[in-house]
C-alpha cells in the first residue's frame, strides 16, 4: 500500500495547535466546535484503525489539505477565526515583521492554517511510519530493538 495512515486524533491535535499559532488572540473559541464538525466526517469516512482511534490513508499531504478544505471550508468557526474583529475598510494593511496590524484587525488565513495541519500531520505520520518500519525490521532480525 502507498500513502500514509493519518490519525483523527493527529489532524485534530494539529488543528488546535495551529489555530492557537495563528490566532491573534492567546485564548482561541471555537477549537472544539471545529473538531466535533470533523468528528463526523471521521466516523463516516475513516474506516482504518479502531472505533476509538479512526485512520484513514492519504497519498500525499496535499490530498489531506484538500479533504480538510472539503470539510471545514464554510463552518461558521471558520469563517469566525477569518474575520477581523474589526473592519477597517483596506483592502490591503501594512504588516512587516516588527510592525503587525492590531489584534483586533488581525484574522487567520484559513487556507494556510488547513496547509499547516495537514503538512505537520503528514510530517507525524512520516515520522511514525519511519520508525514502525526500523522497529519491525529489527523485530525480524532478532536482534535487539534499538530505535
Amino acid at each position: 500500500m502507498t500513502g500514509l495512515l493519518i490519525t483523527s486524533r493527529s489532524v485534530q491535535g494539529k488543528l488546535a495547535e495551529w489555530v492557537c499559532r495563528q490566532h491573534p488572540y492567546r485564548s482561541v473559541a471555537g477549537v472544539d466546535a471545529v473538531n466535533v464538525a470533523l468528528d463526523r466526517h471521521f466516523d463516516e469516512e475513516w474506516t482504518e484503525g479502531c472505533a476509538s482511534l479512526p485512520m484513514r490513508r492519504f497519498e500525499t499531504w496535499a490530498a489531506l489539505q484538500t479533504w480538510l478544505h472539503e470539510k471545514l471550508d464554510g463552518h461558521p468557526q471558520m469563517t469566525a477565526w477569518n474575520t477581523p474583529k474589526i473592519d477597517t475598510g483596506a483592502e490591503i494593511m501594512f504588516s512587516s515583521r516588527y510592525d503587525t496590524p492590531k489584534q483586533e484587525y488581525d484574522f487567520i488565513d484559513l487556507d494556510a492554517l488547513l496547509r499547516n495541519v495537514a503538512l505537520e500531520t503528514w510530517r507525524e505520520a512520516e515520522r511514525d511510519d519511519a520508525f514502525s518500519k526500523k522497529f519491525d525490521a529489527q523485530m525480524a532480525a532478532g536482534g535487539p530493538v534499538t530505535v
